[in-house]
């Protein structure tokens, strides 16, 4: 048991670590380069109509995304009050 409880212990840390780590050599810059809106209208018109879609899909994941976690919170939510 308590060999098992270290395991998971030291997975969870594996996971945090390497989402931090993510975050750090991916994230940071990527919402540093989607802040400067000039170097994104550059990026996107050099990209031509890749980069449209490429912004376009990125746009559109985060929208089912959230309309996914809308429904997920209705149907959480309706069970709840039953």
């Amino acid at each position: 048991m308590k060999k098992e409880l270290s395991k998971r212990i030291i997975l969870v840390c594996l996971i945090a670590l390497f989402l931090a780590l993510i975050y750090i050599f991916i994230g940071r810059p990527m919402l540093a380069f989607v802040g400067d809106y000039n170097a994104l209208q550059q990026y996107i018109a050099q990209k031509g109509v890749s980069g449209f879609i490429l912004v376009f899909g990125a746009v559109f994941a985060i929208l089912v995304y959230a309309i996914v976690l809308l429904r997920i919170k209705k149907k959480s939510s309706l069970h709840n009050e039953q």
